[in-house]
């Protein structure tokens, strides 16, 4: 259901199959991955709490808690559990990226640096992946003073993801951002105030 783009009657599965068994780890971390698409950040962790109390040994939430963490800001946090789910399993790419963001936010550049370099270097991170290590990379290096590097890391980030999306938005039918920037405008300057 998620891979035919209907995310409300996957979501309906999930919860179906939860009132079955509520004890279902990987149920609980599926539809918090779910919920974590559709931006429900709190739905979303609070699945991911679940399945990693129901299963200790269940890196894939531990990651996603750490990455929901360092996405939110919480540097301790997304550290305390970017280690967790690295106990478990050391090459974890959510992890590390949740780990090396952390060190960003917490002023530890050197780190952050060596964590980034390490990413970008795996052939077994996704290309979503790599373009958002890209992006932090660009932060880093803004943070260093480093504008033009910074800038290039940025644009490298968007053209892999420009890559990686261009069919799915070239397809027959779909609405262009300056379409739909356009059609918001007019419907805004046409509204009832």
């Amino acid at each position: 259901l998620i891979a035919l783009g209907r995310t409300e009657a996957a979501q309906q599965a999930y919860d179906a199959s939860i009132r079955v068994d509520s004890g279902l780890a990987a149920v609980r971390f599926n539809r918090g991955a779910l919920l974590e698409t559709i931006n429900d950040l709190n739905g979303a962790r609070s699945d991911y709490e679940r399945a990693a109390a129901l299963d200790p040994n269940y890196v894939e939430p531990r990651a996603s808690l750490a990455w929901l963490d360092a996405r939110a800001g919480n540097a301790v946090s997304a550290q305390e559990q970017g280690e967790r789910a690295l106990a478990l399993s050391p090459s974890n790419v959510l992890a590390r990226m949740a780990l090396a963001s952390a060190s960003l936010q917490q002023g530890d550049f050197a780190i952050a640096a060596a964590g980034f370099s390490a990413l970008r270097q795996d052939p077994a991170i996704s290309p979503v992946n790599r373009s958002m290590v890209l992006r932090l990379t660009g932060d880093l290096l803004h943070a260093e003073g480093q504008s033009a590097e910074a800038y290039a890391a940025y644009e490298a980030s968007n053209d892999l993801l420009k890559s990686i999306y261009a069919a799915q938005f070239a397809a027959p039918g779909m609405e262009t951002a300056l379409g739909h920037t356009r059609r918001l405008a007019k419907w805004f300057a046409t509204a009832a105030v």
